[in-house]
């Protein structure tokens, strides 16, 4: 009874070590992720047929010993002995190009995205207004010169900016014609946003 005690004791260890060592963080439905099958080895209780010298008696001719003679015979009986035993496990990582992060697997570019984020494997995705391979060159280069015209700067040309799609960090002038230049600060104009060389004509109440 304790041999079959221990034998199921021993069972009931081999299946949580193969569910622990199968467990996985990673979704497998991640199209992100990659499996490959591999084998381990784990200790088990196994059992064998041990030899042993077995003796039994027979009836002889032997009057001195009561017509009884002794015999020898190699017998088996059941042991148990540590045994190794090859076992498989899906293992799970991120595919060629990407990393984990999170119990996820993102992609990774080699080169930092500077003004962008990498959407793919060596691949980003710039804010507008940004471009190259790794986001660090501007496109546009914003216009500055305002021809007959007064540069304004602030908050008008912000609003306008991101209304437009344009991150605040973007470098934008504001072209405005005046109706009467001594009123510079009390007049109705009509003024130029100009970011990335993109005109975006707005009625500002100046």
């Amino acid at each position: 009874m304790v041999i079959s005690l221990n034998t199921c004791l021993g069972f009931v260890c081999l299946l949580l070590c193969h569910w622990v060592r199968t467990a996985s963080p990673l979704n497998l439905e991640d199209p992100n992720v990659c499996s490959h099958w591999e084998s381990y080895s784990v200790t088990v209780q196994e059992s064998y047929p041990h030899p042993f010298d077995q003796i039994y008696y027979t009836s002889c001719t032997d009057i001195l010993n009561w017509f009884k003679c002794t015999r020898h015979r190699i017998s088996y009986r059941t042991a148990y002995r540590h045994g190794e035993k090859t076992m498989y496990r899906r293992k799970s990582q991120c595919c060629p190009g990407f990393y984990e992060s999170r119990e996820m697997c993102v992609p990774h570019c080699a080169d930092k995205c500077v003004h962008g984020r990498c959407i793919a494997p060596n691949t980003c995705q710039c804010e507008p207004g940004w471009g190259g391979t790794n986001c660090s060159s501007g496109e546009f280069p914003p216009a500055v010169v305002c021809l007959g015209m007064f540069v304004l700067e602030g908050p008008p040309c912000l609003q306008i900016t991101l209304s437009h799609g344009f991150p605040s960090s973007s470098l934008c002038r504001m072209c405005c014609g005046f109706l009467d230049p001594t009123q510079r600060y009390n007049f109705l104009s009509i003024c130029v946003c100009i970011v990335y060389r993109t005109e975006f004509r707005e009625r500002y109440l100046g």
